[in-house]
């Protein structure tokens, strides 16, 4: 019987460091590396099986295909998770639920009991554990009055230093502090002060009601009892969650497993177990049974077991179990899209859209088939699973690569964009204190501002919020007027903007590479006829150029009829350069190393379209590029004000704008005056803020008309709207849900609007996580709070609605109905 090594996985967080790479060896890159979940089915960081019979199996894969290796362990998941933690800087104040109210309020997740094992520590460091209010009353006054100081209880600490954090208890890990933390399989944080930092500009979500209700008061200290298990191995603590031992190998000595299974982890030193080495940062599994194991060598190691409860298997004969397998959280969410269809397409009443439908839940029962033998879609480099057709089952992905490897939601894959902030979601995933992955509710204070009760959609039964957000002053301007007429905007995602086409040997097929449908007329009709006013055409040229820069006709041509059918129909259209934005792609990249690349590249692409749109009236605005930016930088999605890359890179863009717009003003015909968008850097709301970011001059006699607007995407909050494995929850009657929306929207009306500068948000939307309601809450707020301070948006549509991965489809293309009709009304009452 062999022993399991097990390949960790790493999150980037805001407060990681450089000692998991630097102490432990780990082949890792970035200098803001947190967590090392080393042993860990949890699907937010999932570890693999390193060698042996079940190599490269994920540990989740085989806990349901050999629960005899776990000793028949009564549980759906596999219950454990170890983690190293290096805290370069002060985590935020957090408490964990215990399983009763995770039960209830997580989805059905268990809580989080966990321990602390102190490897390492800055000479004076301090951990908080506890709090000094004596009663309920008394702790939410302190916590609301911010007196954290009177509040917290901090304790000293030294290497060597153990401590049991019970749920309920308050705690955080400070800077300097490197542990071993072996917890409950779970993810679920609320965070309760996070020292009021930044992150990508704004501060991080609170739970300051969830962490009220879990909180115990008063605070009893955990009382820890050590006890010796012969001469090397002594037993840290026991709960009914876990055992936890400390070995100290110096020699020879005997280990007996303990059952059901047992997790090692070696700190440092090495050792032989059963003729197998295991070095410092390695991690393994003892499978049930496995005899007395003879261990040699020097070495500090960690030891952890699951408790057996008296209603868990008594597992002395081996006895067998069939395990039910259980379906992946994406085979439920395809079962909920077939079960709700006829909700959410109650207004589907003519025949030909009816057959359509049917195509489309035929085909949601075949996901759904296809992901009970682990076809699930969305992972990285895959657009997501979209709705389009036999070609969609074959997007799904089959691959076996791991899906939690780094993938900033960028917008190849499937929003298009972003801001997804790489150090806090380093994994697509949620490390457990930065985001709070385990969809915990980021409740907190009432009042946002959104008053009113909710009315009834007539037709579909759902509840569309009544808001009401105070107008701001509006300048009374052309260039006001003329981005009120936008109304609301659509976004044509994952279409002319797709550029992974190395294996296709015709160009005029990216077009469908990420969607696999064809834009047709109607399906730009059914798009008008929902009330969208605008559509944003993201285009990549750069695989449709030659050496010098040339678009090829053919793409042009194609991209031209759909712009045309657009206009034909009356609406507005933007046109842009999209993933064009990259250091080994044909296109620019924002830094003086590629500062002549990036001129050429430009000024080429925007004489051409310049030229060929130049008698097309105002219906037609240019966007200079998409979230420019330092593509695979460790601030890519992050703005820091130290950094002297991304200040040189915001004055590369400044430059590139301005090229834009004098490129563009020089063609003649209409592009005289055409109003023309330009982002800062990420387009993200920090960088079009940021103080280094100055729009372009425009020519004298528009340079008080304001005929440039200020380009932002604002997926915002992003545990809402663009993390997979955030929140589900959004009330617009909580601050806590809008104040992220609040204050973005705030400021860029102060620094633009109010100065008769427009603003238009290109791209925003919160994907699919079987929670309709609260995005059609979401939709409401976010449109009635933008044109209340005199801005438009654009929703970005995928196409995708089914699958693992960022489901923003609104329009249905195959069959050119609106699937999610109750979001697109949400928009509609408010876009006026």
């Amino acid at each position: 019987m062999e022993i399991l090594r097990i390949k960790p996985v790493f999150k980037e967080t805001v407060w990681g460091g450089k000692r998991l790479h630097d102490d432990f060896g780990y082949d890792i890159m970035s200098n803001h590396i947190g967590e090392c979940w080393a042993v860990s089915a949890h699907p937010d960081g999932e570890g693999r099986i390193d060698g042996g019979t079940f190599d490269g199996m994920r540990l989740s894969e085989l806990w349901k295909t050999h629960p005899e290796l776990f000793g028949n362990f009564d549980s759906d998941r596999f219950p454990l998770l170890t983690k190293i933690i290096d805290a370069n800087a002060d985590l935020s104040i957090q408490v964990h639920p215990d399983d009763a109210y995770a039960a209830e309020h997580e989805n059905g997740s268990l809580g989080k009991t966990e321990c602390w094992y102190i490897i390492d520590c800055a000479p004076g460091a301090t951990i908080i554990i506890g709090h000094n209010a004596q009663t309920r009353e008394e702790l939410k006054k302190m916590v609301a009055e911010g007196s954290w100081k009177e509040l917290l209880r901090e304790v000293p600490i030294k290497k060597g230093d153990f401590f049991q954090i019970d749920p309920g208890t308050i705690h955080a890990i400070k800077a300097g502090t490197l542990i071993l933390e072996s917890q409950q399989s779970s993810d679920i944080t609320y965070r309760l002060y996070d020292y009021d930092r930044l992150q990508n500009g704004k501060k991080r979500p609170l739970h300051i009601e969830k962490s009220l209700d879990v909180i115990k008061v008063p605070f009893t200290e955990q009382k820890t009892v050590s006890t010796k298990s012969g001469s090397w191995l002594t037993q840290l603590h026991s709960c009914d969650c876990y055992k936890i031992w400390k070995g100290d190998l110096d020699g020879k000595e005997t280990l007996r497993p303990a059952s059901p299974f047992m997790i090692g982890s070696v700190l440092s030193g090495e050792a032989t177990l059963g003729g197998v080495t295991f070095k410092k940062g390695d991690h393994f599994i003892i499978p049930y049974g496995h005899p007395d194991i003879q261990l040699s060598g020097k070495a500090e190691c960690i030891f952890s077991a699951p408790t057996l409860r008296e209603q868990t298997l008594s597992n002395t004969k081996k006895k067998e179990i069939s395990r039910s397998k259980k379906p992946s959280v994406g085979v439920i969410s395809g079962t909920w899209h077939v079960q709700r269809q006829g909700a959410v397409m109650s207004k589907v009443k003519k025949a030909k859209k009816k057959i359509a439908q049917s195509v489309l839940t035929t085909f949601l029962c075949i996901s759904l088939i296809v992901g009970l033998v682990g076809c699930t879609g969305g992972t990285q480099g895959n657009p997501g699973t979209s709705v389009t057709g036999s070609e969609a089952v074959d997007a799904a992905d089959t691959s076996g690569s791991d899906d939690t490897s780094t993938a900033n939601a960028s917008g190849q894959n499937n929003s298009g964009a972003a801001n997804a902030s790489g150090q806090d979601n380093s994994g697509a995933t949620n490390a457990s204190e930065q985001d709070n992955s385990g969809s915990a509710n980021a409740s907190g204070q009432d009042n946002s501002g959104a008053s009113g009760s909710e009315t009834e959609d007539e037709e579909s039964g759902l509840k569309i919020p009544d808001i009401s957000i105070e107008k701001k002053t509006v300048p009374d301007t052309d260039s006001m007027r003329f981005v009120k007429d936008l109304k609301i905007g659509v976004s044509l995602g994952n279409t002319f903007d797709a550029y992974k086409d190395s294996g296709l040997s015709d160009e005029m097929k990216t077009e469908t590479a990420w969607v696999s449908v064809k834009t047709s007329q109607s399906m730009i009709k059914a798009f008008h006829e929902a009330g969208f006013e605008t559509i944003r055409i993201p285009v990549s040229w750069h695989n449709h150029v030659d050496k010098e820069y040339n678009i090829s006709e053919k793409w042009m041509s194609r991209v031209q009829q759909v712009v045309d059918w657009a206009i034909e129909e009356g609406m507005y259209v933007i046109l842009n350069i999209h993933h064009d934005n990259h250091p080994e792609a044909n296109g620019f990249y924002p830094d003086n190393a590629h500062r002549e690349q990036s001129v050429s590249y430009i000024k080429a692409i925007w004489s051409q379209l310049a030229e060929r749109y130049k008698d097309y009236d105002e219906h037609l605005i240019f966007e200079s590029m998409n979230e420019p930016r330092l593509v695979g930088h460790e601030h890519e999605w992050w703005i820091p004000t130290w950094s002297d890359d991304v200040k040189e890179s915001i004055l590369c863009i400044n430059e590139l704008n301005q090229l834009f717009v004098d490129t563009v003003r020089a063609a003649g015909g209409f592009n005289a005056k055409r109003y023309l968008m330009c982002p800062g850097y990420d387009a993200s709301p920090e960088g079009a803020l940021h103080r280094e970011f100055v729009l372009p001059t425009d020519t004298p006699e528009l340079e008080d008309a304001n005929r440039i607007i200020v380009s932002v995407h604002a997926y915002t909050p992003y545990d809402f709207a663009l993390n997979l494995s955030g929140t589900s929850y959004f009330s617009s009657q909580k601050q806590s849900s809008t104040r992220d929306i609040d204050s973005f929207m705030d400021r860029l009306y102060t620094r633009y609007v109010e100065k008769g500068i427009p603003v238009v948000i290109g791209e925003f939307g919160a994907l699919d996580k079987k929670n309709l309601e609260e995005r059609v809450d979401y939709a409401a707020y976010y449109i009635a709070s933008a044109k209340a301070r005199g801005m438009t948006a654009m929703w970005w549509d995928n196409n995708s609605f089914s699958g693992n991965g960022e489901n923003f489809g609104l329009l249905y293309r195959t069959g050119g109905y609106i699937v999610y009709e109750d979001i697109v009304n949400a928009l509609m009452k408010y876009a006026e």
